[in-house]
């Protein structure tokens, strides 16, 4: 994709906690809050207009790479998705992969991706470094992930991208989503973006 769609420019909300984020939308009009808990085993993204509304959130687990995503807030019991942000292959960082049943998408989008979809009922996405090259740096772009060796390739479909900003404290970077797919998945391209970030900030840090 070019950097066309919809933009989202994320900024650090302190300067001394790296875990905590302010997204602001392309009038750069305040939209998401991302906040995780004190053992960073829990990330939420949140309404700016309404801090206690939970949009998705992504739950961290200390003996798995696995993480577990959601629409709306674990923690009160509601939920209307669930699925698994998982590292593909098992040992390596810069391939995470999740999906979604065709039945959340709209009709359109996944007519137009019908062979990747092959006669399933579930669309597989995959957040990697442009190109699969592990010499990227800290940008990451999400494809369509067919099954089929397309995550390997510069050929893949993006639909997503995160571009970080360097030599700045505050602006950590921006999020580029493709238009089309509904709330929905734009809210989960975006858990998913910031939990890999966030996977990324801890394993950095350690």
């Amino acid at each position: 994709m070019s950097n066309t769609g919809k933009l989202y420019h994320v900024y650090h909300d302190s300067s001394l906690d790296t875990s905590q984020l302010k997204v602001l939308d392309q009038a750069k009009l305040p939209i998401w809050r991302v906040t995780t808990n004190a053992f960073s085993t829990t990330l939420k993204l949140k309404s700016a207009g309404n801090h206690q509304t939970t949009l998705a959130a992504a739950r961290f687990h200390s003996f798995s790479s696995d993480v577990d995503i959601c629409l709306g807030d674990p923690d009160v019991g509601e939920t209307s998705f669930f699925d698994v942000l998982t590292r593909d292959p098992a040992f390596v960082h810069y391939r995470h992969r999740w999906g979604m049943d065709v039945s959340h998408l709209p009709a359109e989008m996944t007519q137009r991706y019908a062979a990747s979809v092959g006669g399933q009922n579930r669309l597989q996405f995959m957040w990697r470094r442009p190109g699969d090259s592990v010499w990227v740096g800290r940008d990451w772009e999400m494809i369509i992930d067919d099954g089929g060796g397309s995550a390997g390739t510069m050929n893949a479909v993006v639909l997503a991208r995160f571009q970080s900003v360097r030599g700045s404290w505050k602006k950590k970077g921006r999020l580029y989503m493709e238009e089309g797919w509904g709330e929905r998945w734009e809210l989960m391209t975006a858990i998913t973006a910031f939990a890999v970030l966030e996977k990324e900030r801890v394993r950095n840090h350690r």
